[in-house]
């Protein structure tokens, strides 16, 4: 087999190896997603993210507010 022959082989193996490997990521992040739908929200994780929302949003919202006018 051809030097040129291999370097093509290898590039072709290397694209499915990555689209497989993207397939598995996705797969992953999509399961994970799903599980976390049907699992109900405990107070301890709930009242710490509307904190988080609500008010350390403020400055957030503060700048783009003097930047809008």
């Amino acid at each position: 087999m051809s030097e040129a022959l291999r370097k093509e082989l290898r590039s072709a193996l290397n694209k499915v190896s990555q689209a497989f490997d993207g397939l598995g990521d996705f797969t992953t992040f999509s399961a994970l997603s799903l599980a976390t739908i049907f699992k109900k929200p405990s107070t301890g994780t709930m009242i710490p993210i509307c904190f988080r929302v609500g008010v350390q949003s403020v400055p957030v919202v503060a700048i783009t507010g003097m930047f809008i006018g």
